[in-house]
């Protein structure tokens, strides 16, 4: 779902090694004290009327959900607000090429949890835990408890290589994001009366009665692409149930241990019997139309891309989906992988106070709950908002969603280890997971090649051991 170009990946990596050092004593520094400027003063919406922040933000029905509400930000605060919204792959270009020139052009702008692992050692991004802990800058109302601490702790990293994420500063505040989860076509599954499979066997089972049924259908849609997209949706989440890791605790590759490679065999077998016809070049868009377009019966993926083509009027599907757990390898996957969308400072912001009271409004429980009910702010950050009346309603039309996502939100986090090499740590992985496909390799051989690599590349980086 998400493409991320690496032109600069050899820069991030220098700079990241450079400063690296530096998180035994204090982490990334701001160019000035930000988070202190309100000292002993009251909390006030309007400490900061007449300045004007700009912020750099990704094409999203999420941006629009909190966009659309910028005029009663504009009015609370007297802040004003400019704003470039770019095409995501643009925008990770653009805004790598302002952040490394220590450009000061935005003040606050979209970030993905994977982008923090590169963008924070640099120094590129403003400590936030000063600004949420201060009574002057952070209304009471603001209520950090509120907020599932799963979610917000994806963006909280000591910046210590091979250190899992939800732990040390907090870098970003995300405002949206996605739990990955099993959609299948409702009508099919009652038409053949089919069980709702529990395990990556039983989507086999059911996909062949589908595939032996239905003309021109398949049993389920996954990425496939030589992309890090490809890994960290479905494929992770599997990934996680069979008890597999991405690396041990020394940083060294551990994707060719037995439980990964008992894993990608299955996978792949799932594939290859009842998965799409060109999966080597299936992306998240392939996926998502496969479902709402009655190509495949089901898919294993964000859940929200199935809430976009089950909306009225959205796809021939609509109104016609339904959730479930994703499958795992003795029954559902109940620890997925996620993904947000967050919000960060830029370090080299002049505008640093009046930036994070934009953060903390784009976050509030008044704007996520009007986003959520009015536009399609799916999946909202806090409790009160899935506790809503309202909301639960809006959710009636999709069914099991609200169910789904209680039954799984609980052992959802970022289940990749934050490392340096994230992106070519996941190319290469997909790479093997196609050359298992394509009958190139064994799973064991082409995983092997994938940890020999990645050991090598760390090595001459003084990592692993």
């Amino acid at each position: 779902m998400r493409r991320y170009l690496k032109k600069v990946s050899f820069l991030l990596l220098l700079v990241f090694l450079a400063v690296t050092a530096l998180a035994g004593c204090g982490g990334a520094k701001s160019e000035d004290k930000g988070g202190q400027a309100g000292g002993d003063k009251a909390f006030d919406w309007k400490a900061y009327s007449g300045e004007t922040i700009k912020l750099a933000l990704v094409k999203h029905p999420w941006t629009d959900s909190v966009l659309f509400q910028l005029d009663s930000f504009k009015s609370l605060t007297g802040i004003d607000v400019l704003y470039d919204v770019y095409p995501e792959e643009e925008f990770f270009n653009k805004i790598t090429v302002v952040l490394s020139s220590g450009s000061s052009e935005y003040d606050a702008f979209m970030i993905g949890p994977y982008q923090i692992w590169q963008y924070a050692p640099a120094n590129w991004l403003e400590p936030l835990s000063s600004y949420m802990n201060s009574e002057s800058l952070t209304g009471a109302d603001w209520d950090k408890e509120d907020i599932y601490p799963n979610i917000l702790g994806t963006d909280a990293w000591d910046l210590k290589m091979g250190s899992q994420v939800g732990t040390g500063e907090q870098w970003a505040l995300p405002f949206a994001f996605h739990l990955n989860a099993l959609q299948y076509r409702k009508d099919l599954f009652e038409k053949y009366d089919l069980k709702v499979p529990e395990t990556i066997e039983d989507v086999i089972e059911v996909g062949k009665v589908i595939q032996q049924n239905e003309k021109n259908m398949y049993g389920i849609s996954v990425r496939g692409t030589r992309s890090w997209a490809t890994i960290h949706p479905g494929f992770l989440t599997g990934y996680q149930s069979y008890g597999a890791k991405d690396f041990d605790s020394n940083l060294n590759p551990a994707m060719n241990s037995p439980e990964a490679v008992a894993m990608v065999e299955d996978w792949i077998k799932m594939v290859k019997e009842v998965g799409p016809p060109q999966w080597t070049n299936t992306t998240w868009y392939e996926v998502t139309n496969s479902l709402g377009g009655g190509q495949s019966a089901m898919i294993y993926d964000a859940d929200v891309l199935g809430y976009f083509v089950n909306s009225p009027g959205s796809s021939d599907q609509a109104g016609n989906i339904a959730w479930a757990p994703g499958p795992g390898k003795d029954g559902p996957a109940l620890e997925p992988n996620l993904y947000t969308w967050s919000l960060s400072i830029n370090s080299k912001s002049k505008n640093k106070d009046a930036a994070w009271y934009f953060l903390q409004w784009a976050t509030s429980k008044e704007v996520q709950l009007k986003g959520a009910l009015e536009k399609d702010l799916v999946n909202p950050i806090r409790k009160s908002v899935w506790e809503n009346p309202d909301f639960k309603k809006r959710l009636e039309g999709f069914d099991n969603y609200y169910q789904t996502y209680q039954e799984i939100i609980g052992g959802a986090n970022i289940y990749y280890t934050p490392e340096p090499l994230f992106f070519e740590t996941t190319t290469l992985w997909s790479e093997a997971l196609q050359q298992v496909y394509l009958g190139q390799k064994t799973a064991q051989q082409a995983l092997d090649g994938v940890a020999e690599e990645l050991s090598k590349r760390l090595k001459e980086q003084g990592l692993g051991k």
